[in-house]
């Protein structure tokens, strides 16, 4: 993955081997450090919600879907 990512900004996590559909995928979980934002900076707010039913739904601040 370190042509990828640089493994002294990323820390990765501890692998998960998936069978979904019959095809195997793999998890890596990945964590980086972001500076904070400033609350007024933020103009738009998405929520994301990975249902059963469908793929994702999303919906935002300005009534989007």
């Amino acid at each position: 993955m370190s042509k990828y990512f640089d493994h002294t900004i990323y820390k990765f996590g501890t692998a998960k081997l998936v069978n979904k559909h019959g095809k195997y995928y793999l998890h890596i979980p990945v964590t980086y450090d972001v500076e904070e934002s400033n609350i007024s900076d933020i103009c738009n707010v998405v929520g994301i919600d990975r249902g059963i039913n469908f793929v994702v739904a999303t919906y935002d601040s300005k009534h989007k879907s």
